[in-house]
């Protein structure tokens, strides 16, 4: 995640899900990073790992960004797993 904004960015306050084949993936928090609860920097960038579960047949991956509730656009990213 990099903050290109003017001002600091709770990482927190970021929504992130996938779907695949149709189905709603399922989030394995066991398997991932803890959701990095942190105010970001104009400028600065933080990593961290998510883990969604999904199923063995092939199909499209959609996962969808959300920098917060009230944000006006959702980022989509796709492909074929």
């Amino acid at each position: 995640m990099v903050n290109n904004g003017d001002d600091e960015y709770n990482v927190g306050s970021v929504t992130i899900t996938a779907q695949h084949a149709g189905k709603v993936a399922q989030q394995n928090y066991s398997a991932g990073d803890q959701l990095p609860n942190t105010q970001l920097p104009p400028g600065d960038e933080v990593s961290y790992t998510m883990v969604f579960e999904i199923s063995e047949e092939p199909g499209e991956l959609k996962v969808s960004v959300q920098p917060n509730a009230f944000a006006a656009q959702t980022v989509y990213f796709t492909g074929r797993v």
